[in-house]
């Protein structure tokens, strides 16, 4: 039978938490009994905020008596550094923190070695895939980190190449012009402007998104600098995009922005693209999942019903548009990198090679 599906309310709490019979309780790891007062099902509190403070206290008895467990370690790693993380980001922490707990069950922090941390590595590129493992190998190496700045050892076991992640494989899809036809020809006229706007101006989806009216002049777009993480850090920088060329030719920037603001749209609304309630699509923690939704049912459509036969991501698009231009330095500065090697991962079209001379064998 397959494991049982962690209940919903539960998911967003540490491993181990559960709502039953009106108070939070945490399921103590097997061999951990004695930290929690020897109870296998511990009852942290009736409120969420009690819950995290009873929570938290055992977490500094951990570092009074000194980590001990690899448990204790990803609990505290949880607790206190996850939240600092972008919400995407922490979703996939947490599934990496679920498969690491479960490996390390019992396991001594001192006690993780190279060669161990290996055979977890070999048997999750087995079980999922080596890009799970990649995901795990970064919190697990983080952890370790933190680990050492909480005292629970004086080594990192992972630093230094002792052990690996998989190599990564380069992404090289190019979406076609007739591709992206087929993929417009069904899409709703969101997409087809967004798409439009998205070659035009070759920012990534979360620029796009956040674009207000009160940015669009007349002479240009400008596109603000962006906060992207849970920590508030900058990203980016001011970008301002013109509607003509510097010989008076159109950019096709204008005619875009005209094809977007009309369509039907909540009165009153400062975004670019917005839902019928005025809304962004982007969420004030970054996420996209309206959008995200739109774009999948829409692929999967153009799947079933156009000339299209593989699929190709958002994303895919940006590379797309600096693929499209004519040199490097064109599409790093499109692209706005800061280096040159970061745009080659973003040129993705066939160069068009010269050909030899055709030898004429009946000269010979």
């Amino acid at each position: 039978m397959p494991p049982k599906q962690r209940d919903k309310k539960n998911k967003p709490h540490p491993a181990g938490w559960r709502w039953k019979n009106g108070a939070w309780r945490y399921r103590v790891p097997a061999g951990m009994e004695s930290s929690w007062d020897g109870k296998k099902e511990f009852t942290l509190g009736k409120t969420e905020a009690e819950a995290y403070r009873v929570f938290a206290e055992r977490m500094k008895e951990y570092e009074k008596g000194g980590l001990v467990y690899m448990p204790q370690l990803l609990d505290k790693y949880e607790i206190e550094v996850l939240p600092t993380k972008a919400p995407a980001t922490q979703k996939s922490n947490r599934l990496s923190l679920k498969r690491l707990r479960q490996a390390f069950q019992g396991v001594k922090i001192r006690e993780v070695t190279p060669p161990l941390i290996y055979q977890y590595r070999d048997a999750v590129a087995k079980g999922l895939s080596q890009k799970h493992y990649n995901l795990d190998h970064e919190v697990l190496s983080h952890s370790f980190t933190k680990a050492i700045e909480w005292g629970a050892r004086l080594d990192h076991p992972m630093t230094g190449k002792k052990v690996v992640k998989f190599p990564a494989n380069k992404r090289t899809r190019y979406v076609e012009d007739w591709e992206l036809s087929e993929f417009l020809n069904i899409a709703p006229p969101l997409l087809v402007n967004y798409c439009r706007l998205k070659l035009i101006l070759g920012q990534d989806k979360g620029d796009l998104l956040s674009i207000q009216l009160s940015g669009i002049g007349a002479e240009g777009i400008t596109l603000a600098a962006r906060k992207k993480t849970a920590k508030k850090r900058q990203t980016g920088r001011t970008r301002f995009f013109p509607f003509h060329h510097a010989d008076g030719t159109s950019t096709g920037l204008r005619e875009a922005l005209e094809a977007i603001l009309a369509m039907p749209r909540p009165v009153g609304s400062f975004w670019l693209f917005c839902t019928r309630r005025g809304q962004p699509y982007i969420k004030a923690d970054g996420t996209t999942s309206g959008f995200d939704s739109i774009w999948q049912r829409t692929m999967v459509a153009a799947l079933e019903k156009t000339k299209l036969t593989e699929r190709f991501t958002e994303h895919d698009l940006r590379a797309k548009a600096g693929s499209d231009m004519e040199t490097d330095q064109e599409a790093q500065r499109l692209l706005d990198h800061t280096n040159a090697s970061q745009t080659r991962t973003y040129r993705r079209k066939a160069v068009t090679m010269p050909t030899g001379k055709v030898f004429d064998w009946d000269k010979r």
